[in-house]
């Protein structure tokens, strides 16, 4: 029974990251998903999602938490730990809670033969702040978004559009 040993760092000013150690064997996503909520005492019942990633951690294709009725969706339950991180270095982007959008970077550092039952956190340096910090959203044309300017852009009193 193999052993996978990601790197998992949040995504925040302060150093936050933990070493989780996970049972390879019949484990998916979802299980990680699970093992990650319980290591940065976040609750259940939120939203997630994996995305696959490179070395410039470029957010790719989605993995959801659950199936939303789309064609050729991939859903956590349905993938392999061993299907999403094929080998030492593979990186992901996990993403929890889709309205606070706090924001992970987990990468497989090694693989063992250590049998293990359960996932456990080996290393843990930092503490998550309360909250999740603000999100600047980026597009590929160059044009930002400011989240904390949206509020401004819906009460837009020039507006033109009259929806009554």
């Amino acid at each position: 029974m193999n052993t996978y040993r990601f790197r998992i760092v949040l995504d925040v000013e302060e150093d936050v990251l933990c070493d989780l150690d996970v049972p390879a064997n019949d484990s998916n996503l979802f299980k990680l998903h699970q093992s990650i909520l319980k290591a940065f005492e976040l609750e259940e019942g939120e939203m997630a999602s994996f995305y696959r990633s490179n070395n410039n951690w470029d957010q790719g294709e989605e993995i959801g938490l659950v199936e939303m009725g789309m064609p050729g969706e991939l859903t956590m339950s349905k993938i392999s730990l061993h299907e999403a991180f094929p080998q030492k270095g593979t990186k992901m982007i996990y993403v929890y809670d889709l309205i606070q959008l706090w924001t992970f970077f987990v990468e497989l550092i090694d693989v063992n033969k250590n049998p293990l039952e359960d996932a456990f956190v080996v290393r843990q340096t930092g503490r998550r702040p309360d909250n999740a910090p603000p999100k600047k959203m980026e597009s590929h044309s160059d044009v930002d978004i400011d989240l904390s300017q949206w509020d401004i852009l819906l009460n837009d009193s020039d507006s033109d559009d009259d929806l009554s």
